[in-house]
């Protein structure tokens, strides 16, 4: 005959080992120290200080970092993959060829900050949430910002040449004095070579 009660006990002790392997595992994850290449990833880092560091390669995926200052950092090629960056600190970051697909970056502060490099490798924002972000002279040219949420966004001055910006919705964004040359335009349609400021 079958031990029913033996079994859901062995069952459950094993799940909650499993349990505690994982919060020991993302524990000891948390705790590495800045690096390359590092994994945070679902590391709680909110509101930590951040700046000037190098995280270039890091694995941050959906990563808590709400709140953080990163200012001046570089995380070229990190995985930022559903990271919560809401109100976090990004002025003049290095972010080109970074994944930032369905990010939160609500709030956050990218003023400045280098989204595409001299090679032209790019930042890839699709379905980010940048709802009143500030992006007032970044440089995100070529970017894919196909359907994120710029709702309220500071874009003035921004470099939006050859960006996608399919589906993306703009309104109340400021896009003054933004360059939007060859950038393609929230219905598909290409700007005109040395449209500022609007789609022409």
């Amino acid at each position: 005959m079958i031990d029913v009660a033996g079994f859901k006990r062995t069952s459950i002790l094993a799940a909650a080992v499993v349990l505690s392997l994982a919060a020991s595992a993302a524990s000891a994850a948390s705790s590495d120290p800045v690096a390359n290449n590092v994994d945070w990833s679902g590391c709680d880092k909110s509101g930590a200080t951040l700046n000037s560091v190098n995280l270039n390669g890091a694995d941050l995926i959906g990563t808590k970092l709400s709140g953080a200052s990163l200012r001046g950092s570089s995380l070229i090629e990190a995985n930022l993959r559903d990271a919560d960056l809401s109100n976090a600190n990004l002025t003049e970051t290095t972010l080109n060829n970074a994944e930032l697909k369905r990010a939160d970056l609500t709030g956050a502060k990218l003023n400045g900050a280098v989204l595409t490099d001299a090679w032209l490798r790019k930042a890839k924002l699709d379905g980010a949430k940048l709802r009143y972000a500030d992006l007032s002279g970044a440089y995100l040219q070529l970017a894919d910002l196909r359907g994120a949420d710029l709702e309220g966004a500071d874009l003035s001055e921004a470099d939006l040449e050859d960006a996608n910006l399919t589906g993306a919705d703009l309104t109340g964004a400021s896009l003054r004095g933004a360059s939007l040359s060859d950038a393609t335009w929230t219905d598909g349609r290409t700007c005109a070579e040395g449209s500022v400021g609007e789609c022409k």
